[in-house]
């Protein structure tokens, strides 16, 4: 171990403290089969065993403090981790906002900010769900000074659970986004347009937002607390939108997306579903799911080339196939499915809707299921579709 040259130390390093998980979603930019809802997304970064590494001995330190610093958790003991990353913030590529400290009390944002502008080359920026901070308290603090925030040249992606009754961080995320020149992917999750300063959501503003690097937009909730007030501004572009992300959603959320879709549905090309419906063990905080949402969205969207869904989608959209307008597939090339907890049985909705429906999908020439073949073949979904594509050349199923 000793002879092996530093480059290849840090690369076993990295290999023994990774985790395969599908839960991690932590890529800077959109890839397919990796979103996973906020509430389910794994928090194991391996950090037990990078801090073990880096107390061996003054060479390993030296290698893996690099791994130690990759990711970090924001919450207590921030005057600590200011310290630190006084001589570590250069290895920072990714900063988690835990949800409240251990008073219960929001990360205070100038103490982010401080922490922020120590991190001259972090790429993803995640404010973590709320589901487990029930007792959260929310108290409004004086924003940092516009002239304060640091240029994030290469900040990629922000994942913010910004719920719309939280006035903490109401303002600051939008100078965040504003500080980003090449922010490409952008998940609202709590409030959706809520993070925008109070200004610029009032009623009859003309001022023009562009964001031309945004290309991913995401969207999901797990509580009730969006309204009316979080819809989307009409004043708002996003000129190169491609990807959209959709997770849990109750009526008006659904409300908000369909309004950014009539002026940016037709730009859509590549559409996700991950968790539409909430599993029965949080069903108790939603409202019953409107089963039209994934109708809506697909009208509004004409141009899509790629869908990647669930199982359990399936099941929805087969059982409303009827009501969609015949061109609402036109463009479809490739799907896109993912294992859940779909019994292996009520699989096959999915692959009814293709097979059943397959002059609504004039382009589809191609399904592509995650994970290995051996995995999908006691679902009926793969079985059947397995069958019809040995009756259609043009027809191709592939794994990945």
């Amino acid at each position: 171990m000793n002879t092996l040259p530093q480059e290849l130390k840090l690369h076993i390093f990295r290999f023994a403290t990774s985790n395969p998980s599908r839960y991690q979603d932590t890529s800077p930019d959109y890839t397919i089969f990796e979103p996973v809802a906020l509430r389910c997304r794994s928090s194991d970064f391996g950090f037990g065993t990078k801090q073990s590494l880096v107390l061996v001995c003054k060479e390993w330190k030296q290698i893996a403090t690099e791994l130690l610093y990759e990711c970090i958790l924001v919450g207590n003991e921030v005057l600590q981790l200011l310290e630190a990353l006084r001589e570590n913030g250069r290895w920072v590529r990714r900063v988690e906002v835990l949800p409240s400290t251990q008073h219960g009390f929001d990360v205070d944002p100038s103490h982010l900010l401080c922490i922020l502008s120590r991190c001259p080359l972090v790429e993803v920026i995640v404010k973590r769900s709320l589901v487990d901070s029930v007792a959260l308290h929310h108290t409004m603090r004086a924003l940092p000074r516009t002239e304060g925030f640091p240029i994030l040249q290469h900040l990629r992606r922000l994942d913010w659970w910004l719920p719309w009754l939280n006035p903490t961080y109401q303002g600051f995320v939008s100078r965040l986004i504003a500080h980003a020149p090449n922010l490409s992917y952008l998940t609202s999750a709590g409030g959706f347009f809520g993070w925008r300063e109070a200004h610029l959501n009032q009623p009859g503003l003309q001022e023009i937002e562009e964001y031309a690097n945004i290309r991913t937009l995401r969207f999901e909730i797990e509580t009730l607390e969006i309204d009316a007030r979080a819809a989307y501004p009409p004043n708002l572009r996003l000129p190169n939108l491609t990807h959209l992300v959709v997770g849990v959603m109750n009526h008006s959320a659904s409300a908000a997306t369909a309004s950014l879709l009539q002026t940016h549905g037709h730009l859509i090309q590549t559409l996700s579903f991950i968790d539409i419906a909430l599993p029965k063990a949080l069903s108790f905080l939603l409202e019953d799911i409107d089963p039209q949402i994934p109708q809506k969205i697909f009208n509004a969207c004409p141009n899509i080339t790629e869908f990647c869904t669930t199982l359990r989608m399936g099941t929805l959209l087969y059982s409303h196939s009827s009501t969609f307008p015949n061109n609402a597939f036109k463009s479809l090339r490739c799907i896109y499915i993912t294992l859940d907890d779909t019994a292996v049985v009520d699989s096959a909705k999915l692959a009814l809707l293709i097979i059943k429906n397959r002059a609504q999908f004039p382009a589809l020439n191609k399904v592509v299921f995650g994970g290995e073949e051996k995995t999908w073949k006691s679902f009926m979904c793969y079985m059947m579709l397995r069958k019809y594509a040995k009756s259609d050349n043009s027809f191709t199923l592939e794994f990945r």
